[in-house]
């Protein structure tokens, strides 16, 4: 601009030549100057911002159904009452996976809310609430975790779950313990009894799932015979047979 500028100028007199050069060299060292002031201040303004932010819980809810449709109220409940959980832990990164489920009764319909948070290189919580409302379901669903998250956080706190990246709680309520929260057994559990069990013949699965009828508890472990992997069997509260395999 000022290039161009200046070859039009060519026809003027010497002097005035002269004074548009030196009007036009001060503009530009003006112009220069505000310009690299704003960058610098935006760029200040941007890191300090960052650096006395806390980073809140890097949150990743995922909602999923069955008999049920995840309407766009539903799934914002959903999310809100889970934020307002998960947000008080600052710079961890957890993941939640949130089901919902109608049952098929129509006579009396149990709308169940089932979450599992994992925890970065920490435990996975899981927590599950079943009433006549769904939201009402989400909401003491959201609670129960609550709780169990707050044991891990006193846990974490007095040297266990040593994996977990530092983090922060913040909660008012913090400072004055709920006894709803309180860990009853604030040490590690004693461990009473090992079984061992011979998992180097691997199984089917339906000859574990007859197997639970063999011994004296609700579950059982076994090596998959098309994985190798460990598998657990157990029978489900509500009826039926679930399986644990590793992701």
């Amino acid at each position: 601009f000022f290039f161009f500028i200046s070859r039009h100028l060519s026809s003027t007199s010497s002097s005035n030549h002269n004074h548009i050069h030196i009007m036009l060299f001060r503009l530009a060292v003006l112009l220069a100057l505000c310009t690299n002031s704003v960058a610098f201040h935006h760029s200040f303004v941007h890191s300090f911002s960052r650096g006395c932010q806390p980073q809140m819980a890097q949150l990743a809810t995922v909602t999923t159904g069955t008999n049920i449709d995840l309407t766009d109220s539903l799934t914002t409940h959903v999310e809100e009452t889970f934020e307002g959980v998960l947000g008080k832990f600052q710079n961890l990164k957890i993941s939640n996976n949130v089901y919902l489920e109608v049952s098929k009764n129509a006579a009396n319909p149990l709308h169940t809310c089932e979450t599992t948070m994992t925890i970065e290189n920490g435990p996975t919580i899981r927590s599950k609430s079943s009433s006549p409302d769904m939201y009402g379901s989400v909401t003491d669903c959201a609670s129960k975790a609550k709780r169990k998250l707050r044991k891990f956080k006193d846990r974490f706190r007095r040297g266990h779950h040593k994996d977990v990246p530092s983090f922060t709680f913040d909660d008012p309520d913090d400072s004055s313990p709920d006894d709803a929260y309180t860990d009853a057994s604030p040490e590690t559990p004693e461990v009473t009894k090992i079984k061992s069990f011979d998992l180097s013949r691997p199984i089917p699965l339906s000859e574990a799932v007859w197997a639970l009828d063999y011994v004296d508890h609700d579950f059982y472990v076994y090596r998959d015979d098309k994985t190798n992997e460990i598998n657990v069997v157990y029978k489900r509260n509500g009826g039926g047979v679930g399986v644990i395999q590793p992701e």
